[in-house]
């Protein structure tokens, strides 16, 4: 399935390749493990491209993903990064009203938002299986 997936997503991308970032974390297990990664590498080296990954490979087996990043702008480039995704399930992202939320797929939104729909409405971002957290510091 793996390479069945990362056929996949190169062709989603237009890609022939994966970068070496992606090999790396391919080769460490990252779609045939259920343990926890974190990505460490320079800026445009492929971080958000292991994330798509790991999104597909979850959109694939139905399952909810919250991507969280720092501020609301990135909320907007991220949307756009992953339109490829979006014929895969419903992205909520940048104007998307948080009652929404539970209908999405894929939830895109800042750490801060995210915290404090935990605290006020848990039911809403109740069933995520997947949570990438994005320009953590």
């Amino acid at each position: 399935m793996s390479s069945e997936l990362i056929r996949e997503w190169l062709h989603l991308k237009g890609w022939e390749e994966p970068y070496i970032t992606q090999k790396a974390a391919i080769n460490a297990g990252l779609l045939d493990s259920k343990e926890n990664f974190v990505v460490v590498a320079p800026t445009a080296s492929g971080k958000t491209g292991v994330a798509e990954l790991a999104m597909l490979q979850a959109l694939h087996s139905n399952q909810r993903i919250v991507y969280l990043v720092p501020l609301k702008v990135l909320v907007s480039g991220k949307e756009k990064n992953f339109t490829c995704l979006s014929k895969m399930g419903k992205i909520a992202g940048a104007g998307t009203p948080i009652k929404d939320w539970i209908s999405a797929n894929i939830v895109i939104t800042t750490f801060e938002l995210f915290y404090r729909t935990v605290l006020t409405t848990p039911d809403i971002v109740k069933n995520f299986s997947l949570a990438i957290i994005d320009e953590f510091h």
